[in-house]
């Protein structure tokens, strides 16, 4: 599905950037969405996917209050024509996932939810969440292990292998109707345990989620290595597409 199909679509689609993290696994000063990568900022190149499709109402960047200014500063320098919102981050991710799912409710009837730290998901992937919550309630973007995944016994020994084919590796956007934002809102809200990611809340209110294949590329910056990969791979994507360079 081509993004201008979906330009004038009656359906407000948002989506929420959690910008929240401070940097702890990364081990850097500042957090990781915030360092450079490319012609800009990881969390710069990470929005640009995003605002390139043009089918979003709303752009949500979840942040902790020390940061507003630089994402303010960020949004301003690169995307003038783009309006956001800024949300305070919460303790955990899963709070910051609600804050901004809280304002999305305000006037969305699709919501995405993606990681600031995963600058390659790719537009059609983007879309295809979209389309997908025609029919479902709740998807999430992911891809099958490559590597054979065993299980590991108290002992520190292999207690079996594990079928790939029956595993899934989850990764962003993961999305809902307006119904089901609802629903996860509320179980966040009410709950103790620390959900990893947005839709085990879905399945913990019931929801059917869709399991959508995704791209190896839209992996999570997490450590220094996966940040020197990402300056890799976006060097690359620069050279052979210039027009995209600070687009971001």
């Amino acid at each position: 599905m081509h993004a201008d199909s979906l330009i004038g679509f009656p359906v407000k689609a948002s989506v929420v950037i959690v910008a929240g993290g401070q940097g702890k696994r990364f081990g850097s000063d500042i957090p990781k969405q915030y360092l450079p990568l490319g012609s800009g900022t990881v969390i710069e190149q990470t929005i640009a996917r995003f605002a390139g499709t043009g089918v979003f109402s709303r752009l949500i960047l979840v942040a902790h209050p020390d940061y507003h200014p630089l994402v303010s500063s960020l949004m301003t320098k690169s995307f003038p024509q783009s309006g956001f919102t800024l949300v305070p981050s919460g303790k955990e991710r899963m709070h910051s996932v609600a804050n901004g799912l809280e304002e999305a409710l305000k006037d969305s009837d699709k919501i995405l939810i993606h990681d600031a730290a995963r600058p390659f998901i790719q537009p059609e992937d983007i879309l295809r969440c979209l389309s997908e919550l025609d029919l479902w309630d709740a998807v999430v973007v992911g891809v099958t292990p490559k590597d054979t995944v065993r299980s590991a016994a108290p002992d520190g020994t292999s207690s079996g292998t594990l079928d790939r084919s029956r595993l899934f590796l989850a990764q962003t956007p993961q999305g809902f109707t307006r119904k089901a934002a609802s629903a996860v809102l509320a179980k966040i809200r009410q709950s103790d345990e620390i959900g990893t990611d947005d839709v085990y809340f879905a399945e913990q209110a019931g929801i059917p989620v869709r399991l959508i294949p995704g791209s190896y590329l839209n992996f999570k910056i997490t450590t220094p290595d996966d940040l020197a990969l990402a300056g890799v791979i976006m060097e690359h994507y620069e050279s052979v597409f210039p027009q995209n360079r600070h687009r971001v």
